[in-house]
């Protein structure tokens, strides 16, 4: 019997889209603490902490600082798809290896089907946004 290895995203970025989904729900505007989101979500505080920046330095999330200080979404849900969140931790989408170089490049059957699927699922979740998954939280 032949396993195959399941596609998943990393727990990191599971939680990315958690934190971002708590942002969503937020009235437009409103700011967040690290210490509320990792109280409201669950994620450890050094998690949150560690993903809020790294959103933020891809230009998903605003920060202001003080005690009133915080972070709050840079755009509007509807804007930011699936896709952009876990690029922003995980870097491009790809299933194979096929867009980079490869020593079967030149005669591989499967790399256009590979390259296909690809398409398929990153169109799919460029489609997914985080207005969507806050409507179905």
């Amino acid at each position: 019997m032949v396993l195959f290895p399941m596609i998943r995203v990393h727990k990191l970025t599971d939680y990315a889209i958690i934190l971002m989904v708590y942002l969503a729900q937020k009235s437009k505007g409103s700011i967040s603490t690290t210490r509320e989101l990792a109280e409201e979500s669950g994620v450890p505080s050094t998690t949150v902490s560690k993903l809020l920046k790294q959103l933020h330095k891809g230009g998903w999330l605003e920060s202001s600082r003080g005690v009133q200080g915080g972070y709050a979404l840079a755009h509007d849900p509807a804007t930011i798809s699936l896709l952009a969140i876990i690029e922003a931790l995980e870097g491009p989408i790809k299933l194979t290896d096929c867009q980079n170089s490869c020593q079967l490049e030149n005669a591989c059957p499967t790399q256009r089907p590979w390259q296909t699927i690809n398409q398929i699922l990153k169109n799919t979740l460029s489609t997914i946004s985080l207005a969507d998954l806050k409507s179905c939280s």
